[in-house]
């Protein structure tokens, strides 16, 4: 998978409904679920597997190079005062808007105690071959934004037919203050609760529409998919419909129509995680000095190994 280092580029394709031009129903705001209370037995199971995740080698190194004291190079959930205590998806985009909210109103108060974090999650696969090849083509975007960088979700192609979300940064706490790098144990619980939604959906074998109204119903995630155009540059050698200049546009309904399966990719039906997050030259230097993975820019990018 690719890396990018900004996916913010500005989309200025009129964005139809989610159902093809069809009106829909009020769309839930996120507010709709911030009365839902953690489930405790699910929140400690989340939490004694972060604490444990073998997909966390990298940060956990990382996290261990950049610290300055022995209570930071710890990661067990007692070194820091967790800001994740969602179960759901909603739960977690519900304290992701208040947290975020808080950071805009109050920045001293969370000055280099958190650090923005933008999660992408292959999750599926198209069942046929129109999309197949076609790279970083954005197919959905949703109306709803977190705050913090004002940025939507969006659903994009990958190679090899696979179908991405691309979350909006997120805000996780850091191992220590004053170092950007994210909390291991909270990047996996979000990652956990992302990757268990997604994982529910695509078991089902929808369309996209299906998908689309999913987000809609259970996470409150409204995606509008316009029509779009392919253009040269989402054209791989993998690439296997023929696109001419007359075939090159698909309209919204032909979007909604494509069905998806679980990807095949990394030995079949597993989803494929990446963490980017934004550092500091001074980090940045220490993670290269002390020889962790070479990074080739401040925006590291950390794939989850599948377990």
């Amino acid at each position: 998978m690719k890396t990018h280092a900004d996916k913010s580029g500005s989309h200025t394709s009129q964005a139809g409904s989610a159902t093809g031009g069809q009106e829909t129903a009020e769309r839930p705001s996120l507010s709709a679920f911030s009365n839902q209370r953690p489930d405790a037995a699910i929140q400690k199971r989340l939490m004694e597997t972060a604490d444990n995740s073998p997909k966390l080698t990298q940060l956990r190194r990382i996290a261990a190079l950049t610290a300055s004291s022995k209570a930071a190079r710890q990661t067990d959930t007692a070194v820091i005062q967790r800001k994740i205590n969602a179960t759901t998806l909603p739960g977690l985009l519900t304290e992701q808007q208040r947290l975020q909210e808080d950071a805009l109103k109050s920045p001293r108060e969370y000055a280099g105690k958190l650090v923005t974090v933008g999660f992408e999650h292959e999750f599926g696969a198209f069942t046929d071959e129109t999309l197949h090849g076609v790279s970083h083509l954005r197919i959905g975007e949703s109306t709803a934004r977190l705050p913090y960088k004002n940025l939507p979700f969006y659903l994009e192609t990958d190679a090899d037919n696979e179908i991405e979300l691309v979350d909006p940064p997120f805000l996780i706490e850091t191992v220590e203050p004053g170092k950007p790098v994210p909390h291991p144990a909270d990047i996996d619980i979000a990652n956990q609760i992302i990757e268990g939604f997604l994982y529910q959906q695509i078991l089902n074998f929808p369309t996209l529409n299906q998908l689309v109204q999913a987000f809609r119903a259970s996470a409150a995630i409204d995606f509008r998919v316009p029509p779009v155009k392919v253009q040269a540059e989402n054209l791989s050698g993998h690439t296997k419909k023929n696109y001419t200049e007359s075939s090159k546009k698909l309209s919204s309904v032909d979007l909604l129509r494509q069905r998806l399966k679980p990807s095949q990719k990394y030995g079949g039906g597993k989803i494929a995680t990446q963490v980017n997050f934004a550092t500091n030259a001074q980090t940045y230097s220490d993670i290269q000095e002390r020889n962790a993975k070479p990074l080739e820019s401040p925006f590291a990018p950390l794939v989850f190994a599948e377990s």
